[in-house]
């Protein structure tokens, strides 16, 4: 390579020009690579498409789709075990501290967490009706329709409406991903608030009592166990069967069960 340096490699000098990180040494070893690429165009190497799926790996994308679609259920099951878990030490803090507001010396606390975390922990709706629940509704419908997807792709020869399935599959794995992502800042930003409101507990307060599903505080953890998602798809006689079922529910959680289980699985 002649000793001097190139048109290019000096036009890149004088742009860099008082960068103290960039040499002419290394301005040079630029101009060294765009001389060893094709002068003329065809040296290149023409274009080419990469090669369609046959119907046998179209048949392994959308089970490996399933297997994606799988994980984020558990990965659900997973943040329902986390919101029980705030659930239950929202509802042991005492309920004149979960109904107060911050006060002056906690400058560091927002001010709409206690109505926040009420919302979320003493709704009065069903989980169905509930917005914060939104997005684990959707991940668990696209879950089902990748499964029954997958299912009906298992009868198709057709390589063309194996690869529309595989498309459609793919999509759905994508909003899938899409609404686990925002239903877990919403989980750990409900958790943060938690965390506010419980440094706020001053020396002295005990628990709440839950035990006297009478009582008020009971009775307030009672109605949240109400709407856990084991009642969704439950139809009950009467409302003494509601009562006794939430109660074992209460029960469970208070000795440390029922926290976890596969209740968004498809």
């Amino acid at each position: 390579m002649d000793s001097t340096l190139s048109t290019t490699a000096m036009a890149a000098l004088v742009i860099v020009r008082g960068r103290d990180d960039l040499t002419i040494a290394g301005v040079a070893r630029i101009d060294c690579w765009i001389a060893t690429q094709p002068h003329n165009p065809s040296e290149f190497e023409d274009a080419f498409l990469a090669d369609e799926l046959s119907a046998s790996q179209c048949v392994d994308a959308i089970d490996n789709n399933v297997y994606r679609m799988t994980d984020l259920i558990e990965k659900l099951n997973r943040a329902e075990t986390a919101y029980r878990i705030m659930g239950l030490k929202y509802h042991k803090l005492p309920n004149g501290l979960r109904h107060s507001a911050p006060s002056g010396t906690t400058p560091s606390a927002t001010p709409l967490a206690p109505g926040r975390l009420r919302t979320i922990f003493e709704p009065d709706k069903p989980r169905t009706e509930q917005a914060f629940f939104t997005y684990w509704f959707k991940l668990q419908t696209v879950a089902r329709r990748v499964n029954a997807e997958a299912h009906a792709a298992a009868t198709i020869t057709d390589v063309e409406r194996l690869r529309s399935s595989l498309e459609a599959c793919e999509r759905r794995v994508h909003k899938g991903e899409k609404y686990f992502r925002e239903l877990a800042i919403m989980l750990n930003s409900i958790n943060a608030l938690l965390q506010q409101l419980s440094e706020r507990r001053v020396q002295g307060w005990g628990e709440a009592d839950l035990s006297m599903k009478f009582g008020l505080e009971g009775g307030i953890f009672r109605r949240w166990v109400s709407t856990l998602i084991e009642f969704q798809p439950l139809v009950f006689g009467s409302g003494r069967e509601v009562l006794n079922f939430a109660e074992d529910i209460a029960q469970d959680l208070l000795a440390g069960r029922g926290l976890d289980g596969q209740w968004w699985s498809v």
